[in-house]
C-alpha cells in the first residue's frame, strides 16, 4: 500500500519515510541500483545490436535517449543514475566506439560538457583555497601551503541532502561538478 500511496501522491514524502524501515530503505536502494544496472546494459546490447546490423535509427535514438537521461546540459540536478548514464555513454565510446557511427556527437557533447563542468569545479577549488587560506592566515593558523584540493573536497555537504527547487543554476553546475569529479576520473 507503501507505494500505491507514493505512486498516487496521497502520502507525504514524511508520512512514507514514517510508513517504512531502514531496512526497507536500504532494500529499495539496491533494487534501484540493480535496475538502473539492467536498463544500461539493455541500451548497450541495443546500440551494438544497431551498430552491428547497421540500422542506424535505432543506434541513433538508444545513444540519444542515453546522452538524454544523463541530464547534461539541461541545468538540472545530476543524481547517481544520471552519473551511470553517462560513464555508460562514455564507456560505450571507448569500448565500442567504432559501432557508434554518426552517433559519436553525444560522447563528444557529453565530453565537452564533462570539461565545462571540471573547469566550474577547478574555480570551486582554487576559491576555497583562496578563502580558506585569508581566514587562516588571518587567524595565524595554517599557512596557504599545507592546504590540500582533498581536505576541501570532503568538506563538500552530501549532494543528495540538495534539493533542485532550492539552487539558483550556478549551485547546480557546482554540485554536478562535484558529482563527476567525484564518480569520473580525469584521464
Amino acid at each position: 500500500s507503501t507505494a500505491i500511496e507514493s505512486a498516487t501522491g496521497t502520502a507525504t514524502p514524511s508520512a512514507l519515510a514514517a510508513m517504512i524501515t531502514d531496512e526497507e530503505i536500504e532494500l529499495a536502494i539496491e533494487n534501484a541500483t540493480e535496475a538502473i544496472e539492467v536498463c544500461l546494459t539493455g541500451f548497450r546490447l541495443a546500440i551494438v545490436t544497431g551498430g552491428l546490423c547497421g540500422n542506424t535509427v535505432a543506434r541513433r535514438a538508444f545513444v540519444n535517449a542515453l546522452y538524454g537521461f544523463t541530464q547534461l546540459g539541461t541545468g538540472r540536478l545530476m543524481n547517481y543514475r544520471h552519473v551511470r548514464c553517462l560513464q555508460a555513454l562514455l564507456k560505450l565510446g571507448r569500448d565500442d566506439g567504432e559501432l557508434l557511427g554518426d552517433t559519436w556527437e553525444y560522447v563528444f557533447r557529453s565530453l565537452s560538457e564533462m570539461a565545462r563542468l571540471r573547469q566550474v569545479f577547478d574555480g570551486q577549488v582554487r576559491n576555497n583555497i583562496i578563502i580558506a587560506g585569508s581566514i587562516d592566515n588571518e587567524a595565524g593558523n595554517i599557512p596557504e601551503a599545507e592546504m590540500d584540493e582533498g581536505s576541501l573536497n570532503s568538506s563538500f555537504t552530501e549532494d543528495s541532502l540538495l534539493h533542485e527547487d532550492d539552487m539558483d543554476r550556478r549551485s547546480i553546475d557546482e554540485a554536478n561538478a562535484r558529482a563527476i569529479d567525484a564518480a569520473i576520473p580525469e584521464n
